[in-house]
């Protein structure tokens, strides 16, 4: 995990230094010692906060996006993470996928081995819950849900909930019933 998050932080200073922005904030002496993994999330609440966008999602828009450069992908194909965890014993979900995504990977993810697949979420309209939970189904994952909550939003954790009947693929995978 420290290599990850030590890789985490040259890419996030990376981003910070490559934007040319006055104003934004060093990352902290947590982040330095390994014990914080650094995020765009955090450059964007730092973007806000320094006036150089007026809300997180602008942020994104406008310095954050994939299509920018600033934030190459994390170095480590997804299907070979499916793998360390499956043969470490874990279970494997992917979360908060878009429906473009899941629609163009699902099946070669789920033939890697992935399990499950997160459904419910805040923000995500019925119809993208409805199909993603079709990809679900055709592909025989199990289906998550979650707040994708961090501390830094309005919404109180625990504002955000699914019924556990909902999520029993997960609850008998973790239980290692498949």
């Amino acid at each position: 995990c420290r290599d990850r998050t030590s890789w985490r932080l040259k890419r996030y200073e990376r981003a910070r230094k490559g934007l040319g922005l006055s104003g934004l904030k060093e990352p902290s002496a947590a982040a330095r010692a390994g014990e914080m993994s650094l995020t765009r999330h955090h450059l964007a609440i730092d973007l806000r906060d320094s006036g150089h966008a007026n809300s997180i999602q602008a942020a994104f828009d406008k310095y954050l996006g994939s299509d920018t450069g600033l934030f190459p992908l994390v170095d480590i194909k997804f299907v070979e993470l499916i793998r360390l965890a499956n043969e470490s014993g874990g279970v494997t979900s992917w979360a908060h996928p878009s429906l473009a995504d899941a629609t163009k990977y699902i099946a070669d993810f789920a033939a890697h081995g992935l399990q499950g697949v997160e459904v419910y979420r805040p923000r995500r309209t019925r119809s993208q819950r409805k199909s993603l939970k079709k990809l679900a189904e055709r592909h025989d994952l199990f289906v998550t849900g979650g707040s994708d909550w961090h501390g830094w939003r309005r919404e109180p954790l625990g504002s955000f909930s699914m019924a556990g009947d909902m999520a029993k693929g997960f609850f008998d995978a973790m239980a290692g019933v498949q």
